[in-house]
């Protein structure tokens, strides 16, 4: 009986470590949204000093993930398509961090449900990765294109 137990323990303790992981990438995609935000502002105005960004910075790290995706569309001409792909990254999120324990909590006391909040948590981090590693790529061609500007 008392393995068992340890084994359920361990099972929810992976749920939470699969949340947690799910958060990070949420998390790093936030951050890559807000390193794309401080590059506009840079190529917006190249003589900005390191007090005028990192004030910029600040007021940016302070928002929202969806007061930061208004913002980028307010400097960034975004196809329709990405658009969409940016509110389903969204609302990934915000399910994430507002519903998914309280849609989920009943299948923590059965191991298939706890499968099945792993595999979903699974997916939410490879969402997440995807999303940050898209606007990473954003963040670097966008400061290729500056360089040559130059």
């Amino acid at each position: 009986m008392k393995k068992n137990h340890m084994s359920e323990k361990k099972h929810k303790q992976e749920v939470f470590a699969r949340f947690g992981e799910a958060a990070y990438f949420a998390q790093f995609f936030e951050t890559q949204i807000e390193n794309l935000l401080l590059l506009v502002a840079l190529c917006k105005d190249k003589k900005i000093t390191q007090q005028g960004l990192e004030k910029i910075d600040t007021g940016l790290s302070t928002k929202s993930l969806g007061s930061l995706i208004v913002e980028l569309k307010k400097h960034l001409e975004l196809s329709h398509e990405f658009e969409d792909l940016l509110k389903h990254y969204l609302d990934q999120r915000n399910y994430l961090m507002h519903d998914f324990f309280y849609k989920n909590s009943g299948k923590l006391v059965l191991s298939a449900g706890r499968e099945t909040m792993i595999a979903e948590l699974r997916s939410l981090s490879s969402t997440f990765h995807e999303a940050a590693l898209i606007a990473q790529d954003m963040s670097e061609k966008l400061n290729s294109f500056a360089k040559h500007e130059d």
